[in-house]
């Protein structure tokens, strides 16, 4: 069969625009679905921001790291509205800028309170809690919406904040060994606290903790001398109580023997 010039224009003018709106097509796919990728990693990352605020005490999240995790999930809650359209999220946004104006209102050097006796496992959630953050803040500054300045600031905090819960757990497991009468593991305890401070001598700020543990060696060096002296002296009893019953039981077969 032959095709005249029009009906063969009109067969290619068919093909391309069927491969033209194939191209479309999938160009679109692959926007919705990189839509829905963003949307998804936006929703883990304000989530894991929401974690770290309800996660860590006070003590362990100053004023810069919370105002920095507020201003970080306004904005993903922002960029969550602009791809998805869904206006509820409008009111978590309003939620979150009010705790945030509060936030910014507070006194800039107000010191937070002293952080109770925490167990282990808390101790070691809040070292997690404080990885996330520091990845995260990683991600800001490769992603450009955090200066370096800003980041290696933030990135100094949470060191120090590590620094401080890494101590608090050799605190506690030194304080359980004493209570327990073990004064030899709390010495160990302290020790591994003061060599760690010994480590990260370029972090300032813990003259306190330094002073803290360097006095538990102190007292524990002396507990366990007059435990050792007291052992001593108890032995030194025994020895005297065996050489006086010797020193009977000698006299005893004396006697028996000028007796019989």
């Amino acid at each position: 069969m032959i095709f005249s010039p029009s009906i063969f224009g009109i067969m290619i003018a068919a093909a391309v625009t069927m491969i033209f709106f194939g191209y479309v097509s999938k160009g679109h796919e692959r926007r919705a679905a990189a839509k829905t990728n963003k949307i998804a990693r936006l929703k883990v990352r304000a989530r894991k921001l929401d974690s770290i605020i309800v996660g860590l005490p006070a003590a362990y999240l100053p004023k810069t790291l919370k105002v920095l995790i507020y201003t970080r999930i306004v904005d993903s809650l922002t960029q969550m509205h602009t791809l998805s359209g869904i206006h509820s999220i409008n009111r978590q946004i309003e939620s979150v800028r009010q705790t945030l104006g509060t936030l910014v209102d507070l006194e800039p050097n107000a010191a937070p309170a002293p952080a109770r006796q925490k167990s282990s496992a808390q101790l070691k959630e809040y070292k997690h809690l404080l990885k996330d953050l520091y990845s995260l803040i990683l991600e800001f500054h490769s992603e450009g919406t955090l200066p370096k300045n800003t980041t290696h600031t933030n990135l100094e905090i949470i060191k120090s904040l590590m620094l401080k819960v890494t101590l608090d757990t050799y605190r506690t497991a030194a304080n359980a060994a004493s209570a327990d009468n073990n004064a030899g593991l709390a010495h160990h305890y302290n020790s591994m606290a003061l060599n760690r401070l010994d480590q990260d001598q370029a972090i300032s700020g813990f003259d306190e903790e330094i002073h803290y543990f360097k006095e538990q060696i102190s007292l524990l060096d002396q507990r366990m001398r007059e435990s050792i002296a007291l052992l001593d002296k108890q032995d030194g009893l025994k020895d005297a109580a065996l050489a006086e019953w010797k020193a009977h039981e000698s006299a005893g077969n004396d006697w028996k023997k000028k007796r019989f």
